[in-house]
């Protein structure tokens, strides 16, 4: 198993915090009192998002205090520490800060406001809901369908670039210690999210860099400066809860694909690959489940008619391609952590204490961090 590192990173778990920066001003304090609860959520199959709650009640003046920023001259309404109500209008520029007091704050997303939902209950209090999207749903323009072959990532990256209008910038070097693909593709998707999924699986940033110059924008596709650790987590150390789950159902041990070589002749022009629990090389820390897995599976398999194939390698490829996603939901789990603003979609956890079977690394598919009045 890799290097990991124990979740503590010198947090005082009992006293989270966060810091909400809006269009360059962080909340005041009379503010951040006012905030009910604050959710960040990531995956890898969406972009992450951001929603934060406040009280909405100004008792003193009876009227909403943060739905309604001006008064009826178009004056800004102050607070009752005679500052500004800041003002939450879809499009502002909001960043979301976690962590715990005494120790510095992780940014969890540089976003856009874009929903504003007020609240005015038949009973309570009225509330005020915003949430905060990656800029990168701009980018979410079409859905499409694209493959790629013998392709690194990052000329993956540069390929989806061009599909969506926008020059891709990578690091120097960066691309010469990538491995190449034989294939890789997907289906009806969003090209942006696709990428975004590949860059959280490989601990690369993607980001939209806006030049101070005025010019163009461009897409960062890439490993930033720093590289986050991964972390252990151990039941009733860290680990609060933990439930894993082998699924079988839908699952196949062989997948055959079946297409035909354009310009061959006859015969010659059918070809089939074949991919199998042997070829996808699944790290399980008991064999013994993974023999029962198999043995549970032996007469289920996949068959995909696809479309022209130039070679065995590429037909195997596409085989391969098909049962490893499958496989992604073999093995699952669902669990609760001390908060740490570190693990994210995409990230790589050991988790440990839960017997030989289940004691294992999991890749995180989505996270979700919340502070509110419990905590």
């Amino acid at each position: 198993m890799a290097a990991t590192q124990i979740v503590d990173a010198g947090y005082t778990f009992y006293a989270p915090t966060f810091e909400i920066e809006v269009e360059g001003q962080n909340l005041s304090q009379s503010v951040v009192r006012d905030v009910k609860e604050v959710t960040y959520h990531d995956s890898l199959e969406e972009l992450d998002y951001f929603e934060f709650t406040l009280h909405d009640w100004d008792e003193f003046q009876q009227r909403p205090r943060y739905s309604s920023p001006y008064d009826e001259n178009g004056s800004l309404v102050t607070l009752p520490d005679g500052t500004d109500v800041p003002v939450f209008d879809p499009g502002a520029q909001i960043i979301l800060r976690m962590g715990y007091q005494d120790s510095d704050l992780v940014t969890m997303l540089k976003g856009t406001i874009v929903t504003v939902s007020p609240s005015f209950p038949t009973t309570g209090m009225p509330s005020l809901t915003m949430r905060a999207l990656n800029p990168l749903y701009t980018l979410q323009k079409q859905q499409a369908t694209m493959s790629f072959e013998n392709k690194k990532d990052s000329e993956i990256a540069q390929e989806i670039g061009q599909e969506i209008g926008i020059d891709v910038e990578i690091p120097s070097g960066q691309a010469q210690n990538e491995t190449p693909y034989e294939f890789m593709s997907f289906a009806n998707q969003y090209p942006i999210v696709f990428l975004m999924g590949r860059a959280r699986r490989l601990g690369y940033d993607l980001y939209i860099n806006q030049p101070d110059d005025g010019s163009d924008p461009t897409l960062f596709f890439g490993r930033g400066e720093t590289t986050s650790p991964s972390y252990e987590l151990r039941w009733k150390r860290d680990l609060m809860e933990f439930t894993p789950q082998v699924k079988t159902r839908g699952q196949v041990t062989r997948v055959i694909v079946r297409g035909w070589r354009p310009g061959a002749q006859s015969d010659e022009r059918r070809i089939t690959g074949t991919a199998t629990f042997a070829d996808a090389n699944l790290d399980l820390p008991d064999p013994k489940l993974l023999e029962a897995i198999d043995a549970a599976l032996q007469e289920y398999e996949e068959e995909v008619i696809n479309d022209p194939i130039d070679n065995q390698a590429e037909a195997d490829a596409k085989a391969l391609g098909i049962l490893q996603k499958k496989l992604q939901d073999l093995i699952t789990g669902r669990g609760t952590t001390v908060g740490v603003p570190e693990i994210r979609a995409g990230r790589l956890i050991a988790i440990t204490g839960i017997g030989h079977r289940y004691s294992a690394r999991y890749r995180v598919t989505e996270s979700t961090h919340k502070i509110n009045d419990n905590g």
